[in-house]
């Protein structure tokens, strides 16, 4: 078994009421962190439109779109506030 199985098999998550968003915002409170945040803004469509994508494709980019929406939710971020984070430099280098 990896270890990535090993390691879920035996976790066993319970969330105090209110403490997520808190880990959320311990995730992405630091330069990496921001980085990925940016990252997944502009990979997951957050500034892009998919209005003329069939169905299958539209729920594809729907999907990446959501977990994107879920994190900025759980870290609150306001909506004038994406443009700034999509605009950020992100480099893979």
């Amino acid at each position: 078994m990896s270890f990535a199985g090993d390691f879920l098999d035996r976790l066993a998550v319970r969330f105090k009421r209110g403490a997520l968003p808190d880990d959320y915002r311990a995730v992405f409170d630091s330069d990496s962190g921001r980085r990925v945040l940016a990252d997944l803004v502009r990979r997951g469509g957050m500034m892009v439109t998919h209005g003329g994508a069939s169905g299958d494709l539209l729920q594809f980019e729907e999907g990446k779109r959501f977990m994107v929406l879920h994190i900025l939710a759980m870290l609150r971020v306001r909506p004038q506030d994406l443009q700034r984070l999509a605009d950020r430099e992100v480099s893979d280098e």
